[in-house]
Parts: structure tokens; C-alpha cells; sequence
């Protein structure tokens, strides 16, 4: 057990994983849940959970502040047009990948897979862009979402999600 431990902290040392990856190998590995033994404890520890919250907390202040300068540095009309642009340019690809990948989960060219991951990418920032020039928060369109999708599970009769 001493030479594993010497290992895993070894290997944090040297930065071949995160912390939270360190705290998950120690309990799945060890056998050893650091966080709950020391719960109760102020020793400092984070569950892997809450250190993924922090880390998308702070990469959402990142973006948001990323979004903000992109945002002033041209006009609202050029910002709202450009938006447009973008989801017309992600219509274009699922027209593309529609026709060309019949497969559900599979997408065969490398190049229809790419073109898709580009235009979701450009869409995901114009959302941002859209939230922020809306003031509409992240959380209010995630609770939309849950309860559309709610919605559609119990109109169609599907088993609920947990």
C-alpha cells in the first residue's frame, strides 16, 4: 500500500493528473474516500464533485468575461447578425451530416464529423453571446430544458429520467 501511495503521489508531484483525479485514483485504487474520512474535518478537501462544480463555476466567469469583451468590441446589430450567421452555418452542417450519416451515434467522415464539432463550437459561443445580451442567465435556460424535456418524456411515454 506504501509503494502504491508513494506512487499516485508521486505522479500528482509531477503533474500526470489533477487533484480531483488524485482524490478519485486514492478511493477507487486505496480503497481510501479521503473526503469522507476527513468530512468534518476543516482539512481542506474536496470531493471530486464539488472541485468539477469550482472548476465549471470559474470557467463559466471565464467565458462570460471572454463573451463581454467579444461582445463590446463591435455593434449590437453586427453581434445579432453575426449570430444568425452562425446557427445558419450549424443548419448547413446537420443538413450535410443528415444526409450523408445515416448511422444514429456513428459519423463516419472525419470531415462532416469536424465541420458538426466546428459549427456546434461557434454555436455554443453565440449562445453565450445571446445570454449575455439578453440577460438571460445560464440557469434559467437549463431549467427550461429540464422541464421541456420532462415534458416530452411524459407526452411520448417514456420511462422517466432519474
Amino acid at each position: 500500500f506504501a509503494g502504491f501511495m508513494g506512487t499516485v503521489i508521486q505522479d500528482f508531484q509531477e503533474q500526470r493528473f489533477t487533484y480531483r483525479e488524485l482524490i478519485q485514483v486514492i478511493k477507487d485504487e486505496g480503497k481510501i474516500d479521503l473526503v469522507g474520512v476527513t468530512r468534518g474535518f476543516d482539512v481542506g478537501l474536496k470531493s471530486p464533485e464539488q472541485i468539477f462544480r469550482d472548476e465549471n463555476e470559474n470557467l463559466d466567469k471565464d467565458i462570460d468575461e471572454s463573451i463581454s469583451r467579444l461582445l463590446k468590441s463591435k455593434s449590437r446589430l453586427y453581434n445579432v447578425i453575426k449570430c444568425m450567421e452562425e446557427l445558419s452555418e450549424l443548419s448547413q452542417a446537420i443538413s450535410k451530416w443528415g444526409r450523408y450519416e445515416p448511422e444514429v451515434g456513428k459519423t463516419r467522415s472525419a470531415e462532416i464529423r469536424e465541420h458538426l464539432i466546428v459549427e456546434l463550437a461557434d454555436v455554443s459561443i453565440i449562445m453565450d453571446m445571446i445570454l449575455q445580451m439578453a440577460g438571460i442567465k445560464r440557469g434559467e435556460v437549463r431549467a427550461e430544458k429540464i422541464d421541456k424535456v420532462k415534458r416530452d418524456i411524459a407526452r411520448l411515454k417514456l420511462p422517466k429520467v432519474p
